[in-house]
Parts: structure tokens; sequence; C-alpha cells
């Protein structure tokens, strides 16, 4: 089973201080050439705008950097047959909020009106392929019922109004998992979350990248129980496979969050990632293809990437 696309995060580094890469369309048309060529058609915008700074130009918000990113992204994908999931907006307060009906209300207003400001600006693309709501779910502070209860109004409301505005367009969200909840919790919380979230697609973060699970332990038992809810909500089970390798920040010591830092992981973890997920997903998309296997972005990602290419010849994917 190979990638079929990655997540896009627009930020020269992943952490929080970093600036964005503000790539111009010659990048951008190099960066998807250099995914087509190992079989990948899908890119997913993370977010359009983040802690209220658009990547792309808008009256909404105030931009970061100079070129449309969002734009670029879309006409280059369309030129070579290529698909994009558009993100909406994140800030840092989420995981502060999940808890707040206030909070949510307020999210669900500025995601309706980014939608359709997106939609206006760039919706004749016709690599405009899906949306992507950028609120990631965990186990840790999503277990309450009432908190639970808060989700399925922020992705239900928001599910409607985008399949109002783009009624075929597919609508996707990426959760993580920390094992507060056993296997069998974890799959009763998303049957009843998924049932009336208007939800197309789950991507389900492995967290590898992260050091949370014991990939050989873990993977599995919560792989299997998140498809058995999709498979009974009728949704479709993807995987969002880290292919970076944590190297700062907790779990790995006691720097502070916004330094958080990570490098290209080697093949040989990855391709065991692969093999573990493979059973229970449709699809596999990768965290992320720009920063940890760009042949634009230095030696090492340089040397992910051949060393996938040569993978997927020698399993004759490719």
């Amino acid at each position: 089973m190979k990638i079929e696309g990655s997540f896009y995060q627009p930020f020269e580094r992943v952490n929080k201080t970093s600036t964005q890469l503000d790539w111009d369309r010659d990048h951008w048309k190099q960066e998807l050439n250099w995914m087509k060529e190992v079989g990948m058609d899908l890119i997913i915008i993370q977010f359009c705008v983040y802690e209220g700074r658009a990547y792309y130009p808008t009256t909404l918000y105030p931009q970061a950097g100079l070129n449309d990113q969002v734009e670029n992204i879309l006409s280059e994908a369309e030129k070579i047959g290529m698909k994009v999931m558009v993100g909406l907006t994140l800030d840092n307060q989420w995981w502060k909020g999940i808890n707040s009906e206030e909070y949510i209300q307020q999210e669900l207003a500025m995601n309706k009106k980014l939608a359709k400001d997106l939609w206006d600006k760039y919706g004749h693309y016709k690599s405009f392929w899906g949306w992507y709501i950028p609120h990631e779910i965990d186990d840790w502070g999503a277990e309450p019922e009432n908190v639970r209860q808060l989700i399925s109004k922020l992705l239900g409301e928001l599910s409607a109004s985008l399949k109002e505005l783009t009624p075929r367009k597919p609508v996707g969200i990426a959760p993580y998992y920390s094992m507060r909840m056993t296997p069998e919790a974890y799959e009763n919380w998303w049957i009843k979350t998924l049932q009336s979230s208007g939800i197309d697609i789950v991507m389900l973060q492995d967290g590898v990248g992260c050091h949370r699970p014991d990939m050989e332990k873990e993977i599995t038992p919560y792989f299997q129980a998140l498809a058995s809810a999709c498979r009974k909500t009728n949704v479709h089970f993807w995987t969002d496979l880290e292919i970076f390798n944590q190297i700062h920040c907790h779990p790995v010591d006691d720097w502070p969050v916004e330094k958080w830092d990570a490098i290209p992981a080697d093949m040989g973890r990855i391709a065991r990632q692969i093999e573990l997920q493979e059973p229970w997903v449709e699809k596999i998309v990768i965290f992320e293809f720009t920063h940890y296997m760009s042949p634009q972005m230095g030696e090492n990602e340089k040397t992910l990437y051949k060393d996938y290419k040569n993978y997927l010849i020698n399993k004759g994917e490719l």
C-alpha cells in the first residue's frame, strides 16, 4: 500500500514561532511534481488561517507572507490532475476551549465565514476537491459526555454549512488518540459522534512521530476500533501517518512548546507503520511531505524521498 497524499502545514518548520514557507508558484509546481512522481495525488492544506493570520489575500484577516499559498497550490495541482482539501481556521485556544459552548459558537461563526470566503475566491478550481476541519480531537479531553456533545455540535453544524455551500465536496478530520479510553470505549465514542457529524473522512493520526504510542502494541487495537466505528457509520477511514521524528518538547524533553521540532524519520520505521496500518485503512496520507520528504527542503528530506521511491520500486508499486 503506497502513500496517496500529504498534509501541508504552512510553516517553514513545524513549530509555532517559525515563519511561513511563502512559496511562489514555481516552488509549488516543483513540489507537486515531486509528490506526483511517487504516486501522490492529494494535498491537504491543514489550515488557511492560523492564529488570526491568513495564507491567502482576504479582507477577513491580515495576510502572512506575500504569496497566495492557496491559489498557488490549487492552480498547480489542477494542471497535473491532483486534488486539494482546503483547511479552515485554527488557533491555540482550541485545546482549552473544547468544553466551552461560547468558544464552539465562535469557532462555528468564524469557520462558516471563512469557508464562504474561500469558496467565493477559489471555487472555480477543479482541483478544489474537499474541505478539512483542522480541529484535532483526542480522547484525553473529549471523553466527558458534555464535551462529546459540544464536539458533535461543532462537527455537525460546520459540516452541514460546508455541504450547503458545496454539496458534493467531502469533509475530513484528523483526530488522534492518547489511550485514555480503552479501544472499546474509543469505538463507542466515535460511533455516537460520527452518527450526527456529517463527516465523510476520518484520518487517524498514528502518533508515532510524537512518540505517543508503542506502535507494535497500540496501533492495531485503536486503528481497528476506529475502523469499526467508521464502517458502522458509513465514514471513510484513512491514516494520517507521521513521517517525522520529534526531537524536542514533551515527551522527549522539557523544552517549551514553542521550540517543538522534528526531523525526517527513517524509511525502515515508516515501512513498519505502513505494514501495521494498511489492514485497517482505505488510504494513507502523511504528515507531511513538504517538511520531511521534499527534495526542495534539504539533504535529509532528499534522502527520505529517495528511500521511499526505492521502497515503492522494490515493492513493484512504482
